[in-house]
């Protein structure tokens, strides 16, 4: 294994830990979507998208190199988070504190792909990695877009003031801009481990024509002799 692909090995299971983590926390202060602003649920929250930044600021540094829809996922999280906390702190919404629940949503629903990427790199039998990439690429797009659409709508119905003066229009402004390039890098993201998933079958339909061919070659061989035996044993 290459220096690189070592590096994103271990990328992907400080992604898988640190994600599942922060999504426990998020699932225990879920009463926040019921407007339960309670401390704990507002710092276990904060503490979730502290974790998820200093996981992407550490990916950047670490990885010795990253692809631009990925590069552009990092930034753009680590920008809404900074952007949502100091809207928060303008305005003190506590609406915007919800927001921020939905969206941290997005990244720590994709452990089944981090999973996949890590079964792929240390060659784990090729029929369970393809069937996981294939897994994670649907599983991680559909929660993907379902949280989008639910932080869009619920952007529209509860936080109104967002809609009146030209700052507030602005806020609102970068934030859908943020959500739909975020939703964009996301699918390219789900179609390229999805293509993954392809690459991964195409190898295993080649080794399966090879085991073929080969046991074809092996009964081919072994006939002549088969036929030669019988005739001896026929004339005797």
């Amino acid at each position: 294994m290459s220096f690189e692909n070592k590096r994103n090995t271990v990328t992907y299971v400080l992604d898988t830990f640190v994600t599942f983590a922060v999504l426990i926390l998020q699932l225990v202060a879920s009463p926040i979507l019921a407007s339960q602003f309670t401390l704990d649920n507002v710092n276990m929250l904060k503490a979730g998208t502290l974790l998820i930044s200093g996981l992407y600021i550490f990916e950047l540094t670490y990885r010795p190199s990253m692809r631009w829809p990925l590069l552009i996922h990092h930034f753009c999280t680590i920008f809404a988070i900074v952007l949502l906390l100091s809207v928060l702190a303008y305005t003190g919404h506590p609406q915007i504190v919800a927001a921020g629940e939905i969206w941290l949503f997005q990244a720590t629903t994709e452990q089944t792909v981090f999973i996949g990427l890590f079964m792929y790199r240390l060659h784990f039998p090729l029929r369970w990695t393809r069937d996981m990439l294939r897994f994670g690429a649907v599983q991680s797009f559909i929660f993907k877009l379902a949280f989008a659409a639910y932080l869009l709508a619920f952007w529209a119905q509860k936080l109104e003031q967002f809609h009146t003066s030209s700052k507030d229009i602005a806020l609102s402004v970068m934030l859908v801009t943020i959500i739909v390039l975020l939703m964009c890098t996301q699918i390219y993201g789900a179609w390229a481990v999805w293509c993954l998933a392809e690459k991964v079958n195409q190898s295993m339909r080649l080794i399966q024509q090879r085991q073929r061919a080969d046991s074809s070659v092996t009964v081919n061989a072994e006939s002549p002799t088969n036929e030669k035996g019988k005739s001896m044993e026929d004339e005797v």
